[in-house]
């Protein structure tokens, strides 16, 4: 669910335009894909506590998960991520 979560708000924050979810159960975890409309990849932000936080989701995403990969098209971009049983 925080993973989800932090992929979802990053769309909503950073690219234009509609997004998707997708998930597949598969027999040792879950396949989560997010497309978004932004052809920009997303990159780590430091982490400043003092200005109202943010900047760690992406540092979550890539802790939370065995694997993290970034597809840019035409179009937009999906992010596929893995997460274990």
């Amino acid at each position: 669910l925080l993973v989800v979560t932090e992929l979802a708000a990053n769309v909503i924050q950073y690219a234009p335009g509609p997004f998707g979810l997708h998930m597949r159960r598969t027999f040792d975890g879950v396949h989560v894909t997010m497309h978004d409309t932004s052809t920009t990849r997303p990159e780590p932000r430091p982490f400043h506590p003092n200005a109202g936080g943010g900047g760690i989701g992406w540092h979550l995403v890539h802790t939370l998960c065995d694997q993290v990969s970034v597809v840019v098209q035409d179009e937009g971009k999906d992010i596929h991520v893995f997460l274990p049983w």
